[in-house]
């Protein structure tokens, strides 16, 4: 079962939504530098939900929200990386992924498979807003390592 861990709409004071959302992503799915798109006052025109669970070690999170970059860089890796492959689904809207090369357009049913030792740079572009669900693994406990 998941349950709404955060809502845009909990934080009284627009200017501050993203900087909360920003904040609840990188504690609760993985750590990434993120800025909505597109910046400057629009910012405060961004929304988003963050639903969590649990599969026994298997952890799942849906999420939707506005155009926005997440960028999860070697030193966010270096400094704390949870050892997860992630699987992430997108229901509806679409984004980008760029893992190690260009990047990869997602649209909805797309699946894409991408691990936290890993930098990438996922994009939703402005004046959209997107679904994805991702199930995050623990590599060390996958029966081939």
């Amino acid at each position: 079962m998941l349950r709404t861990v955060f809502h845009t709409d909990q934080v009284a004071a627009a200017e501050e939504r993203f900087a909360a959302w920003r904040e609840c992503v990188s504690r609760g799915v993985v750590v990434t530098t993120q800025e909505p798109l597109p910046t400057g006052p629009e910012r405060s025109a961004f929304r988003g939900v963050l639903r969590a669970g649990a599969l026994g070690p298997v952890r799942v999170n849906a999420m939707e929200y506005r155009a926005l970059v997440a960028k999860r860089t070697p030193r966010q890796i270096r400094e704390l990386d949870p050892g997860w492959y992630q699987v992430g689904l997108i229901p509806h809207g679409r984004q980008s992924i760029a893992l190690d090369g260009p990047p990869t357009r997602l649209w909805p049913g797309d699946m894409v498979l991408y691990d936290t030792t890993q930098p990438f740079v996922a994009r939703v572009p402005p004046a959209l807003s997107t679904g994805s669900v991702v199930l995050q693994l623990p590599t060390g406990q996958l029966p081939w390592q």
